[in-house]
């Protein structure tokens, strides 16, 4: 287990043991009870949640039988290559170019490919994103991915319900569904949390991963640099508080989205796979 996964651990146990605490402090014995309770419900949607609502968000067919991309070979090769858990490949009936890839544990792993991007990509830049989500699901990275999209939309949530109320008190209509005062001032705390859990180094181990696996970078690199332009130009619509599980970015525009970017900019990506930047 790595530190950064030991590091979301004592995150988790330490919002359970606040919880715990506040309820012991509030009714002794049956706010304790009360307490523990809500702490072990609390522990389960830091680690499912994101996952789940995630996976549900899009419409996604698992590949079996006939694959004409050859992934699961492809999957099946390289994770034998390198002694790994076989994950399950899902398409996402998108025609946005996207990834990401989703499982507390490698062997519970699922990874998820736009329709987009099977048809934007060439083979071996397929092949490349393929082994960055593999190595992503291998250092745990899905887990605390989840736990960080969890506290983030907690967040986030508090900064809704305020946001309602005031409309509902005032009279008001957020014709554009824009963020209103209280999301605004609480979206650099959830973006706090993404960055406080999520280090720039769970993304560049990743790629350094393509790298060993496939001899060199620059199937990679054309890749990222060819999955950057689409999100700026056809953006994958993605919920804020989970744009970190992409494998880039998929938030464009709006001054606050600054906050929810936790991947490194694909120029620094690419500079670390091929030593140099643009391609």
């Amino acid at each position: 287990m790595n530190s950064r996964v030991i590091k979301t651990w004592l995150l988790v146990l330490f919002v359970a043991g606040f919880i715990i605490f506040l309820g012991e402090k509030s009714q002794r014995r049956d706010g304790l009870i009360v307490a523990v309770f809500f702490a072990l419900s609390i522990i389960f949607l830091l680690i499912y949640y994101a996952n789940f609502s995630l996976e549900k968000r899009f419409k996604t067919q698992r590949i079996e039988g006939h694959d004409p991309q050859q992934l699961l070979t492809q999957t099946q090769n390289i994770c034998k290559k390198m002694h790994w858990s076989v994950p399950k490949i899902y398409r996402i009936q998108s025609q946005c170019p996207q990834a990401f890839a989703l499982g507390y544990h490698p062997k519970s792993g699922k990874i998820f490919l736009s329709e987009g991007l099977l048809q934007r990509l060439t083979p071996q830049e397929t092949q490349a994103v393929l082994i960055y989500n593999l190595a992503l699901l291998q250092q745990r990275s899905s887990f605390i991915f989840s736990v960080a999209g969890a506290l983030a939309e907690a967040v986030l949530s508090v900064g809704y319900a305020g946001d309602s109320l005031t409309y509902f008190f005032f009279k008001a209509k957020n014709q554009n569904q824009s963020l209103g005062l209280f999301s605004l001032l609480l979206a650099p705390v959830a973006g706090g949390l993404l960055h406080f859990t999520i280090s720039k180094k769970v993304y560049f181990n990743a790629d350094k991963m393509v790298v060993k696996v496939m001899g060199e970078g620059t199937s990679f690199s054309h890749a990222l640099w060819k999955l950057q332009s689409y999100a700026e130009n056809q953006p994958f619509h993605a919920p804020i508080p989970q744009a970190h599980f992409f494998i880039v970015n998929p938030l464009t525009g709006g001054y606050w989205n600054r906050y929810f970017r936790t991947q490194p900019q694909v120029s620094e990506r690419i500079k670390a796979l091929v030593g140099y930047f643009p391609i």
